[in-house]
């Protein structure tokens, strides 16, 4: 359930965009929906940004990564980014699509879904997550409801808030700030170093 917080947002603009409604609420920041106000065209998004009361040097950080990892892929099956900046205050705030979809476990028991159509939605979730391995980004965070099928059937893979990248960092991964219940591979319960074997699990 949404919570109040992130309502007194409601009705700012960063940007060319006006905020008008709190979608959600998570551990790393609010997610609005948003209208495009600078008359050059018509459109509605999501826009995410760190709440103040919880911003920490590493949640800025892993928002900024965030942002940097979404900037960089470019699939149809991957939740793309539209805009983003820095309001008044300093906080980071990028705009992505907006996506009306379900997650892909709901949607697939909703339908009665038989097994051969549940493999292909797997199927397309995975060629998602493959482009972003070839890339060298991690997600770490694939779990149903990061994983939503659109009303056309369309999964589309979202929120890169615990991504890292493995290829080309320092020392290969960044500091976890959170882990899924129930969804976190064992090892990174223990502690060791992340690979692309998280994401499989």
């Amino acid at each position: 359930d949404v919570r109040p917080d992130g309502v007194e947002r409601i009705g700012q603009q960063l940007g060319p965009w006006r905020i008008i409604a709190v979608i959600g609420q998570g551990g790393m920041g609010t997610v609005y929906r948003v209208e495009r106000v600078d008359a050059q065209y018509r459109q509605t998004a999501a826009l995410k940004c760190v709440r103040a009361e919880a911003s920490t040097p590493a949640l800025v950080e892993a928002f900024h990564n965030e942002r940097s990892v979404l900037a960089s892929l470019s699939h149809p099956d991957i939740v793309p980014l539209l805009d983003g900046g820095v309001d008044a205050e300093g906080q980071l705030w990028f705009v992505m699509q907006e996506i009306d979809g379900e997650a892909i476990d709901r949607w697939c028991d909703r339908l009665s879904l038989p097994t051969r159509e549940r493999v292909t939605l797997f199927v397309r979730a995975c060629d998602a997550i493959i482009y972003a391995h070839q890339r060298g980004i991690l997600h770490q965070d694939i779990k149903p409801s990061n994983l939503l099928v659109t009303p056309d059937g369309r999964t589309q893979l979202l929120d890169f808030g615990l991504s890292t990248q493995i290829l080309g960092a320092p020392d290969g991964r960044r500091a976890r700030l959170a882990i899924s219940s129930g969804y976190t591979a064992p090892e990174v319960l223990r502690g060791e170093p992340p690979g692309f074997g998280v994401d499989v699990y």
